[in-house]
């Protein structure tokens, strides 16, 4: 009874250490998709940069296959045998490209399909992939020495630089050291500010000015719009030209006249044949005509003092009398009305 339990236990543990040996090798051939149909291809590299057997082959950032193996071509560099998921051929194109990459900044070594055009299409069992070459770790190490050493380079150009500056020396030095030419610069400064109000003014001003342009209500925007005002402006200004042009004839000819009446003029009184010629021109005859006028005033004299003496005469008096009489009744006449 005891050995019949006994050898129960014993076979129950063996069947849980089947079963778990079982699982474990389906969980493993799952990890390492042993029982996954796949497809052979291949690459040669000129360097593998650390790639070996087991490493995995990505597409789309997504593990596809692994690496079968590394064999050494003369001549040529590194072949590299890979098996790709069938299930991921279908979305390999034939003119797809193969690198070398790392899983992460210093991970490790996998290889990267990438490209391809649908026009070429799928790959098939045995496809050999173009290379596409990616800086390695020793490429990206070596260039960042480079970059140190160029750092460097530029902090000792920058020490002296300083120390220029400090010292006083070039334009920049001079500049911070001296005080009379930081000055000039301040005010030159304080100018350009000046003169940006005045022209931040000046763009308000012109601003203003195209919204008046854009006024409906505005003359410009009429002069610019309206049918009927430019034709008419137009004909304004034809008339005025033609009226400036008739003025400007006018003128002409007056001044043509004035010209001939000057010359007139000007022969008349030069003229000793004419009477206004011989009037200012004959000396005798001027002093004829004043004494001539002094006459006619002495005469017109005595004809008043003759026609007062006649008003007084007993023959006219009666006469001069009822004139008098008459006048006084017409001007009684006047302020009655």
């Amino acid at each position: 009874m005891n050995s019949t339990k006994k050898n129960a236990k014993v076979a129950l543990f063996m069947l849980f250490g089947l079963i778990i040996f079982a699982g474990g090798i389906i969980l493993i051939s799952s990890m390492r998709k042993v029982f996954i149909k796949k497809i052979s291809a291949v690459a040669v590299f000129q360097d593998v940069a650390g790639l070996t057997k087991g490493n995995n082959v990505w597409f789309s950032g997504v593990k596809v296959g692994t690496v079968e193996s590394l064999e050494f071509i003369p001549d040529k560099g590194v072949k590299v045998n890979f098996q790709i998921e069938e299930k991921s051929q279908q979305y390999i194109f034939k003119d797809a490209d193969v690198k070398i990459s790392t899983d992460g900044l210093i991970g490790n070594p996998i290889l990267v399909i990438s490209g391809g055009n649908i026009s070429q299409g799928v790959i098939e069992d045995g496809h050999i992939f173009k290379i596409s070459r990616e800086d390695s770790q020793q490429d990206m190490i070596k260039t960042l020495q480079e970059n140190n050493k160029n750092i460097l380079a530029i902090t000792d150009d920058l020490k002296n630089m300083i120390a220029s500056i400090d010292s006083g020396k070039g334009n920049l030095g001079k500049f911070l050291k001296d005080e009379t030419l930081f000055n000039e610069v301040s005010q030159t400064v304080g100018q350009l500010r000046a003169s940006s109000y005045q022209v931040t003014d000046f763009a308000k001003s012109l601003n203003q000015f195209g919204k008046k342009l854009n006024d409906p209500q505005g003359l410009p925007y009429q002069l610019a719009t309206n049918k009927t005002i430019m034709p008419k402006l137009e004909s304004t200004v034809n008339s005025l030209e033609s009226g400036a042009s008739s003025l400007q004839k006018t003128a002409g000819n007056a001044e043509v006249l004035v010209n001939e009446v000057k010359s007139d003029l000007n022969r008349i009184t030069s003229s000793k044949n004419s009477a206004f010629g011989v009037l200012i021109n004959n000396p005798e005859m001027a002093d004829y005509m004043k004494s001539t006028m002094i006459n006619v005033e002495s005469g017109t004299e005595k004809l008043d003092e003759n026609l007062e003496a006649l008003q007084h005469s007993i023959f006219f008096r009666k006469y001069f009398r009822k004139k008098e009489e008459r006048e006084k009744e017409a001007a009684k006449a006047m302020d009655s009305e």
